[in-house]
């Protein structure tokens, strides 16, 4: 099973020859590169434009079954119930014996235990406009993933400053985690690999 990272909180789960997509973004509301690519199937953790751009992905019209067993789980973006940003839902997928989860753009603290014993979590950073980085970093301490990957962060060259940086991410861990930087977008997940906070490099 591979996770690539394609921007954003944008990634690409590959299992078995079946891939899905989880929150296409729009370019102009990411600072990203324009989005293109393909999928089996596409998923949408909100209807905001950073997150819902399911155009972007050509879907291949499979009449496969899909390898995964896909789960969600109902919550708000932001800490007023949703009163300000709406709602967000958290993906799990499970396959081949690893789960995976996409957490979206979560604004309170969750403790189902459905989101226990992952293999990997995505989670942003931290933002003005959902989980702040210290409430987003007791989150992950307490849910104790074998690897978060980073998502949805300041990233180097945009002005969105309403997100958390990865430093600020770090410096929440406070040296409890591994850092481990890999010169690819894309990361294997396999049943042995030390927990660790996994920064993927996004493909030039």
């Amino acid at each position: 099973m591979t996770i690539q990272w394609l921007g954003q909180a944008c990634f690409k789960i590959t299992y078995d020859g079946y891939s899905i997509v989880i929150d296409p973004y729009h370019e102009e509301m990411s600072g990203f590169s324009p989005m293109k690519t393909s999928a089996d199937k596409v998923l949408v953790s909100h209807q905001h434009l950073g997150h819902n751009n399911v155009e972007a992905v050509q879907l291949s019209g499979t009449s496969r079954e899909c390898p995964f067993q896909i789960e969600t789980i109902q919550t708000h973006h932001d800490t007023l119930n949703g009163r300000m940003r709406g709602e967000n839902l958290i993906h799990i997928l499970t396959a081949g014996g690893r789960k995976l989860i996409h957490m979206g753009d979560v604004g309170i603290q969750q403790d189902d235990d459905r989101l226990r014993n992952a293999d990997v979590i995505m989670s942003h950073c931290g933002s003005l406009r959902a989980l702040s980085c210290y409430d987003t970093v007791a989150m992950l301490r307490d849910l104790d993933p074998r690897v978060i990957i980073p998502m949805h962060y300041h990233f180097p060259g945009h002005n969105n400053r309403r997100y958390s940086t990865l430093q600020d991410m770090f410096d929440e861990f406070a040296g409890s985690r591994e850092i481990v930087y890999y010169p690819t977008d894309t990361l294997e997940v396999k049943a042995d690999m030390p927990k660790q906070i996994a920064v993927l490099k996004l493909a030039e």
